[in-house]
């Protein structure tokens, strides 16, 4: 049974040939009834034995109908009706004892074909349901459909942990103060973000990492990446060599990445060879979030919004400027106290910024 192009339906199709296996199926199990119960000298008993077996072979198709069809009851999910129908054939075969207990152990993969029904066409159906409300469809350019495949393979390959730490930013905020020269040329938090992330990546270095099969790589050079939102999607402009530069350098070189990325005019080498991202949402009011690993980096950090809270500074309660952060790592080569320490070095560097204020 085949269906044209024009009207394919995949899990009709899918049902079709699971039907042709299920009938090839009952040929061998018919066959095995005669073998086990050629000692009834009834031919009526064996007879009735087929019929039974026949029952429940097609039991569990016909449940499974059901669930594609109008969905499992209320209070059960798929894989629950699921359970329920093979459960129901397997009694059904044991009680007839039409075949060897045994080959009850291969039932399962019988029922793959079809729970792969169950569980793609449930979605479809949903999908199809929204049709009739009015929409447009926006397609997909090229940084979409990049960031989507490569995140969705971080969030299926890499086990994510994550670790949450307040910052108080009294102290870049005083920095940013006395800094002379033209405002522009003043230093941005996400500017001594940065350059606090490059201070404890030489700290800790394990964070400057990532997994292989064979070994944890550790790059001797620290290049942080910095997720500029765009029309688009999102561009990672890359400050190389980081650990090596000062906040001044790295509040330039941002600046100018920054403005090719807005503009649609950045190079694409300018976005290769990041060994850590920095992801900030702090614009947005944003308190805290979490973010996702770009691999083959094995940790990004995710920045909220500096903003005043209360706090407790020396046993006195206060008002401060405080900044809540989160690292994401990848547990196959961080472990959470090697986390900890590096987020504890961040904490130490933002809280004590190193500048050239003239």
């Amino acid at each position: 049974m085949r269906c044209k192009k024009a009207r394919c339906n995949p899990a009709v199709e899918l049902l079709a040939r699971y039907h042709q296996i299920m009938v090839r199926f009952e040929e061998i199990l018919m066959t095995q009834a005669d073998k086990k119960h050629a000692e009834l000298k009834s031919d009526g008993g064996a007879a009735l034995l087929k019929k039974i077996a026949r029952v429940g072979l097609f039991l569990g198709p016909t449940l499974f109908a059901v669930l594609l069809l109008i969905g499992p009851p209320e209070g059960m999910s798929s894989v629950g009706l699921a359970t329920l129908a093979l459960l129901v054939w397997m009694v059904v075969w044991w009680i007839s004892e039409a075949v060897p207990i045994a080959m009850t152990a291969l039932l399962p993969i019988a029922l793959l074909p079809l729970l792969g029904a169950a569980t793609a066409v449930r979605p479809m159906a949903k999908a199809q349901a929204l049709q009739d409300v009015p929409f447009d469809d926006i397609p997909n350019g090229i940084g979409r459909t990049l960031i989507a495949r490569r995140l969705t393979e971080s969030m299926q390959q890499v086990p994510h942990i994550h670790l949450r730490m307040d910052c108080n930013m009294d102290a870049v905020l005083h920095l940013r103060a006395r800094w002379g020269g033209a405002p522009s040329a003043r230093p941005s938090i996400n500017a001594c973000v940065l350059h606090a992330a490059a201070s404890a990546l030489k700290a800790v270095p394990g964070v400057n990492a990532s997994y292989t099969d064979s070994a944890i790589r550790r790059y001797r050079q620290i290049n942080i990446g910095m997720a500029v939102a765009v029309e688009d999607g999102l561009l990672t402009p890359v400050i190389t060599d980081a650990g090596r530069k000062s906040v001044a350098q790295i509040t330039l070189e941002l600046a100018d990445l920054m403005g090719q990325a807005r503009s649609a005019s950045l190079a694409p080498g300018a976005q290769r060879g990041a060994t850590f991202t920095v992801s900030s949402l702090g614009s947005f009011g944003v308190r805290e979030f979490t973010a996702v690993i770009n691999p083959p980096q094995a940790a990004i950090l995710a920045v909220g919004t500096a903003e005043l809270r209360a706090v407790v500074l020396q046993g006195q309660l206060a008002v401060a400027t405080m900044m809540t952060v989160v690292l994401a790592a990848d547990h196959r080569a961080i472990d959470g106290a090697l986390a900890a320490r590096w987020l504890a070095a961040f904490k130490s560097a933002i809280e004590n910024p190193a500048g050239e204020p003239a």
